[in-house]
């Protein structure tokens, strides 16, 4: 988890090169941790802010306020399509959920 601390006004553009920095160290920890210890890890890079954004994740990372942070780890769970999970140790690192639901028809 990365946590910003910048004034508002909160722009999504403003956060493009942070998801992708975040998405970056979060699956290489996530990888080097499953690989000393033998495991598959699922990993979510996450952005910490002060203030609310607009946009609450991206294919990347999950930006989320400080005020919001515990209700979204409450509500969390590995079956949420859009969240941006990375499984390190099982092959090809993307979420099966958000492959299946890619794969299924509508």
């Amino acid at each position: 988890m990365d946590c910003k601390h910048w004034a508002p006004p909160m722009s999504p553009s403003r956060f493009k090169n942070p998801e992708a920095h975040q998405a970056k160290v979060t699956r290489l920890y996530a990888e080097k941790l499953a690989k000393e210890k033998n495991l598959e890890i699922t990993s979510l890079p996450m952005i910490l802010t002060l203030f609310e954004v607009p946009r609450k994740f991206s294919e990347r990372a999950v930006i989320v306020d400080v005020q919001k942070l515990p209700s979204m780890l409450r509500d969390l769970t590995p079956y949420t399509p859009d969240m941006p999970f990375h499984i390190a140790g099982s092959g090809d690192g993307e979420n099966p959920i958000r492959r299946s639901e890619m794969l299924s028809p509508k």
